[in-house]
């Protein structure tokens, strides 16, 4: 067998050469939530809002677009097509695990209630719009989005003017502001914060609409017309708590809800320089709060991924994991983020790790380097991952999550939250150095200095590896065959091998 000669340094320095850059490299407005203020608007959900012209645009049927009717002056009845637009959300509150998010335009243009009847918020058909997987809920939000949405109890209180009765409260996923809630000058510093423009679709509602215009409240209006008129915001801001007949379409509607926040996995920028999207696959980057519009990634039970092993690592700069059963497809990744445990678990670091398009992703091994990453204790979190682009909202797998301490640029993990791999080493004990580190595979094929280990299966006996990709102790550099043969040398701190 002709000999190779491979310097130990010059080995290490080529290994590095394919692992993730240094998490310092890179930066991308990532966080958990909590950062989010009233200088934020968020993303999320979609609905028509964009006029895309008389002929079908790119995409899919209901999915990218619709076709309605024009009803505007000049349209005529026209049949067009409207884009299924991200919705912007103001948000007004961030308190107690939740977003109080009010939509930023004026997104449909439709009656408070259908028929000539004395209803209250609780009993109007508008409400009943809102709330209805066949109405604006299921339109709106993905049934992975509608899962973030709180249920909230909703206070109906009288007119403030007029005391006009509000009527019960009611428990709603999505609901029209108060009067007493426009009013809050935390929401809004004046009339102006108040004024909401049309999307291009809701100004094609009716005949008589404006590019800024009336949208409804949930309050009833004066007590004389009781239940028969509702509040409204006007067109340039103010108040009309005296309300107009609840019949008319032409008043518009801006939606508002609680979203929980403990069902977002974490927040980013929605688009630009920091936002996901401009992490390229293969890189760690530092996570610093969002500055402008957010995102959000949250679970989706159809994207799947499993982690293994449990096998123990320490002392090790370059963690790597086994995993199998990850969802493929366009725009799929596995991807991480570090939580630091000191510092109110908040969201420091986040990977692309690889990208899973085909099927032939769905199985492999994962690799994090921690060169760059601060010293400290984590809670890392593996997962697949559907990006869907700017201001989209992206779906994840349930994480896999462990507890990580860092220090020097090295590594150890402990409450190993994956899949064990039948017969591993765990952190208890079993088959291993103790300061092996990581554990993959025979049929894996790997160069890397490190120190052998063996487990016993009920039907074989199987080599393993240990990656230390260092020269600090005395070990073995093993090459791990597909056939499970190896070929073992010996080295010693910066000596050849041969």
């Amino acid at each position: 067998m002709r000999k190779r000669i491979l310097t130990l340094f010059a080995f290490l320095a080529w290994a590095a050469c394919f692992a993730l850059l240094p998490a310092s490299a890179f930066a991308a407005g990532i966080g958990t939530g909590a950062e989010i203020t009233a200088s934020n608007a968020a993303y999320f959900g979609r609905y028509p809002q964009t006029l895309a012209g008389t002929s079908p645009p790119g995409g899919v049927s209901g999915v990218d677009y619709i076709q309605a009717a024009d009803n505007s002056s000049a349209g005529g009845g026209a049949q067009k097509y409207y884009s299924r637009d991200p919705i912007q959300w103001r948000v007004l509150q961030n308190s107690g695990g939740k977003l109080f998010l009010l939509s930023e335009k004026n997104l449909d243009a439709r009656p408070y209630n259908n028929a000539f009847a004395k209803v209250t918020w609780e009993t109007c058909t508008i409400r009943a719009w809102l709330n209805n997987e066949s109405g604006f809920l299921g339109s709106a939000f993905r049934a992975e989005e509608r899962g973030a949405i709180a249920d909230t109890t909703v206070s109906n209180p009288d007119n403030p003017d007029f005391g006009t009765p509000g009527g019960n409260a009611t428990t709603d996923r999505i609901f029209f502001l108060s009067i007493q809630e426009a009013t809050n000058g935390t929401y809004f510093a004046d009339a102006a914060a108040r004024i909401a423009v049309n999307t291009a679709y809701a100004a094609t509602r009716n005949v008589v609409m404006r590019a800024a215009d009336y949208w409804w409240l949930r309050s009833p209006g004066i007590r004389a017309n009781e239940g028969y008129v509702a509040a409204q915001v006007t067109w340039y801001g103010n108040i009309y708590s005296r309300g107009n007949p609840m019949s008319l379409n032409d008043v518009t509607s801006r939606p508002a809800f609680f979203l929980d926040l403990s069902s977002v996995l974490f927040t980013s920028d929605a688009s630009g320089a920091n936002g996901k999207s401009s992490v390229s696959v293969g890189n760690l980057a530092v996570a610093t709060a969002p500055t402008g519009d957010v995102k959000l990634t949250i679970e989706d039970s159809s994207q799947t991924l499993t982690v293994g092993t449990s096998a123990r690592q320490q002392d090790v700069p370059t963690l790597s994991f086994p995993y199998s059963n990850a969802t493929t497809g366009a725009g799929q990744y596995i991807s991480c983020v570090l939580t630091d445990n000191n510092d109110n678990d908040r969201l420091k670091y986040y990977g692309r790790l690889t990208a899973s398009a085909t099927s032939a992703s769905a199985n492999g091994n994962l690799s994090i380097p921690l060169a760059g990453v601060a010293d400290g204790a984590y809670t890392l979190k593996i997962f697949s991952e559907k990006a869907n682009g700017d201001n989209l909202t992206d779906f994840c797998s349930a994480p896999v999550a462990m507890t990580l301490t860092v220090s020097g640029g090295r590594g150890a993990v402990k409450i190993f939250g994956g899949t064990p791999d039948d017969g591993a080493p765990t952190e208890s004990g079993g088959g291993c150095d103790a300061g092996a580190g990581i554990f993959a595979p025979a049929g894996t094929a790997v160069l890397l200095a490190g120190i052998i280990a063996t487990r016993r299966t009920r039907k074989r006996k199987e080599k393993y590896f240990a990656n230390v990709a260092s020269s600090k102790r005395d070990g073995q550099l093993s090459y791990i065959s597909a056939d499970t043969a190896s070929i073992e040398m010996r080295f010693k701190r910066g000596s050849e091998i041969k």
